[in-house]
Parts: structure tokens; C-alpha cells; sequence
């Protein structure tokens, strides 16, 4: 019985290494495509937040525009992933791509943050595009995965984990960065189901908080 239930996890550790093969190879063709379309090139590991202001309120419209062509077609990168998924239905998993009240929430409460903006965009912007696993063993697996992306980064694999614990929330995250610094990179959350309800209400939380520091930022810039 203890040789089936290994046999079962080793095949869960295999199947995590497609999933991250089949998002990492379909972010790489999406961004190729992508960039395949555009004029210019911007650095959005050099560049930050404040970066991309003309002045204190107006966005520049250069790299307004060089997101917005990203997020064009990023429905048809989540689609690829959405349909590898839908071929193995035990897996249980959500997806989204982030709307542009909640990109400009995010600048905006970096770029009032106490760092001043000076976060470069692509650690700002990872998460254009979210893919969320919910695993009912994912604490058993969590130590074989992190071994797995660490040797796929030293093999130079443009992909980073990391381990988030704060305010009731659990989870590891995985960030796939593109082929280069030009490219936004998107997101895979991995939650273990036990954390699930506390994760939810850490994420509601936090949104609330946000939104509120957002207010409070227009009030002050409106008492100037």
C-alpha cells in the first residue's frame, strides 16, 4: 500500500513538470509573437514605476501602448493553457486575466508606496495573466516542486518560485518570466486545499485595504 500512494505522488511531481513545460513553452510563443509586432523595445526590469510617468498623474502613452498590445491577444495564451488543463479534469483550476482598473490600482499603489515607485515594472506587472492551482496534497509536494524549479532555473530557465506566507495567506507562487526583460511575465499560484478558505479571505482582505489606500491617495493628491 505504501509503494501505491509513493507511485501516486511521484506521478503528481511528473505531472507538475508538464504543467510548468506546457505554460513556460506557450508564454515563450506567445511573447515571441507578441514582440514580433512592436517598434520599440522597453527594458521592464531597468525601467519602474515612476519610469512610466510623464508627470505625476498621466501615464506615458508608449508604454501604455506597449502593454495594452500585450494584453491584446493574452485571452489566446490563456486559452492554450485553459485547454491542457481541460484534458486532465482531477486537476483543479482557475484563470484570469487581470483587468485594467486593477493593473492601474496596482502601479498606483506602488507608485505611492514608500519605496516611491522605484520597483522595476516587470516585479510590479507579473501577473498580467493568473493560473491557480488548488492541490488537496500540495503541502506533501511543495519541497519536490521547489527542487524541480531550481534546477530548471539552473539549467537557465527564465523562471522563479517563491514561497508566500503573510496575513493568513499560503501559497507558492511561480513566476514565468518570458525569453527576456522585454516581456511581461505571468503568474502560477499553487495553493494547498487545506488553505484555501483562509487564502480567499486573506485575498478579499487585502483587496479592501488596497482599494482604500487608493482612496485615501486621492484625497491627499486632491488637497494639493
Amino acid at each position: 500500500m505504501n509503494d501505491e500512494i509513493e507511485l501516486v505522488d511521484d506521478l503528481n511531481i511528473e505531472l507538475y513538470k508538464e504543467i510548468f513545460e506546457i505554460i513556460y513553452e506557450n508564454h515563450n510563443l506567445y511573447c515571441n509573437d507578441w514582440h514580433c509586432t512592436l517598434k520599440n523595445d522597453i527594458n521592464l526590469k531597468r525601467k519602474t514605476i515612476d519610469d512610466i510617468y510623464k508627470d505625476s498623474e498621466n501615464m506615458d502613452l508608449d508604454f501604455l501602448k506597449y502593454m495594452l498590445l500585450f494584453l491584446k491577444d493574452l485571452d489566446s495564451l490563456q486559452d492554450e493553457i485553459i485547454f491542457y488543463f481541460s484534458q486532465k479534469p482531477f486537476i483543479n483550476v482557475r484563470s484570469r486575466i487581470k483587468g485594467m482598473d486593477s493593473i492601474l490600482n496596482k502601479i498606483s499603489i506602488k507608485k505611492h508606496s514608500s519605496d516611491r515607485g522605484k520597483i522595476p515594472i516587470n516585479k510590479c506587472l507579473n501577473d498580467l495573466l493568473g493560473v491557480r492551482i488548488i492541490d488537496d496534497n500540495w503541502n506533501k509536494k511543495l519541497s519536490y516542486v521547489k527542487e524541480y524549479v531550481l534546477e530548471a532555473k539552473n539549467k537557465g530557465y527564465r523562471i522563479k518560485g517563491i514561497e508566500r506566507e503573510l496575513e493568513g495567506y499560503k501559497g507558492y507562487h511561480i513566476y514565468f518570466r518570458g525569453l527576456n526583460n522585454k516581456h511581461f511575465p505571468i503568474e502560477l499560484q499553487i495553493w494547498d486545499k487545506s488553505d484555501e478558505d483562509n487564502n480567499i479571505k486573506s485575498h478579499f482582505k487585502r483587496k479592501q485595504n488596497h482599494l482604500q489606500r487608493i482612496e485615501d491617495y486621492k484625497k491627499i493628491e486632491r488637497g494639493k
